[in-house]
């Protein structure tokens, strides 16, 4: 019999954490592009909003969640088919790959995008 954690334990935990965390960054982010800012909404506006480090963070942890959560799903579904073990080993790793590259890019361009606006908040 295979230990408890090898079925999937922990990636069924995270697509849950991850998910309640997916709930609550959004509203919380739906509610501050749509009720807290004046209107129209401007790529400057955002740029502010970006200057602070709080929003940088929480825009990075709905990136690495949402990209978790996403691929973890459509992983789950794949192994529904019952895939044969090296294949399921293959995707797993692809997935992973996959996932890691998407992460560091979107890390890469909030990075920019948060330079460019401390950058632009010392100029004024």
């Amino acid at each position: 019999m295979r230990p408890a954690y090898r079925e999937g334990l922990w990636p069924w935990l995270f697509q849950r954490v991850t998910a309640v965390i997916l709930a609550v960054g959004l509203l919380l982010h739906f509610v501050a592009v749509h009720f807290m800012v004046k209107r129209p909404l401007s790529f400057d506006q955002i740029r502010e909003r970006l200057a602070t480090p709080t929003w940088a963070i929480i825009d990075g942890i709905l990136l690495v969640c949402a990209v978790y959560h996403g691929l973890n799903g459509v992983l789950g579904i794949y192994q529904d088919f019952n895939p044969r073990p090296g294949m399921r080993r293959f995707v797993g790793a692809l997935f992973g790959v996959v996932g890691l590259l998407t992460v560091a890019s979107g890390i890469y361009v909030l990075a920019h995008h948060v330079q460019a606006a401390q950058y632009l908040a010392l100029r004024k």
